[in-house]
């Protein structure tokens, strides 16, 4: 719900805050962006961290970007890509007010013709919480819904002892799923040992840097595992037949 504050300004042309959609919603994603609507278009001039301000109840601000396009003034969270979910623009389950600035604030927005946002606007909502078990959604949006994540293997990779591996998929995989990567050391009698990793995604979400932490051979053949737990943000697994690749270490 949007809840008005402060005094109107005058004239009967107002600049006024249509909707947000977000407002009140009790389950925002961890990649969901915030959009306020708007009578008229905004001057991008004004929009900065003053004149819309998105923090937690305990003053935290929220971490990514503010843009205009038009009529709409959009929020960008930035994006999680380590199994913790802390990096991201939102802390998860957390609860979150909303500021946005108009007469008689001198930070106010202002219109592209100059017109005063006519009152100051508040709202919150709470972001979703992966641990909740009673969600009836999962925490992030799916930009490609119904599709299943495949990776795009790399055979036969000449790598130097201790040098990252990556693996890509075709779209964003849920970060605090990672652990399901494993990488697997092939001995000489085709024995696996499983070495210790770390995974993260990049910034486009869809590839996942793997840093192994333990020593391996030289020589050695390395099997890249997906096991059964990585999933895209709808919860699609990736298919049987493309969960394993190999990869060959070159030497020291």
């Amino acid at each position: 719900m949007l809840v008005s504050a402060g005094c109107a300004g005058s004239g009967d042309r107002s600049f006024e805050v249509v909707e947000c959609l977000q407002a009140g919603v009790s389950a925002v994603a961890l990649n969901e962006p915030l959009v306020i609507r708007f009578s008229s278009p905004v001057d991008p001039l004004t929009l900065h961290a003053g004149s819309l301000a998105i923090e937690t109840v305990d003053g935290v601000p929220a971490r990514g970007h503010l843009r205009v396009v038009g009529r709409r003034v959009q929020f960008t969270p930035r994006p999680v890509l380590t199994a913790g979910l802390q990096d991201g623009g939102y802390r998860p389950g957390a609860e979150y007010r909303v500021l946005v600035s108009g007469f008689p604030d001198l930070a106010a927005l202002r219109s592209t013709d100059g017109r005063v946002l006519s009152r100051c606007v508040r709202f919150g909502f709470r972001v979703a919480d992966p641990d909740d078990p009673t969600a009836i959604v999962g925490p992030f949006l799916d930009p490609l819904p119904g599709e299943a994540p495949l990776p795009d293997w790399q055979a036969d990779v000449s790598l130097s002892p201790g040098e990252p591996l990556t693996v890509r998929f075709s779209e964003p995989v849920r970060p605090d799923l990672l652990g399901g990567i494993r990488v697997l050391e092939l001995g000489a009698d085709e024995e696996k040992r499983v070495l210790a990793a770390e995974c993260r995604l990049l910034e486009n979400e869809t590839t996942a840097l793997v840093e192994v932490r333990a020593p391996w051979s030289p020589g050695a053949g390395v099997v890249i595992d997906l096991a059964d737990g990585i999933l895209d943000f709808s919860g699609n697994r990736v298919p049987l037949p493309l969960r394993r690749s190999r990869v060959w270490v070159q030497g020291p």
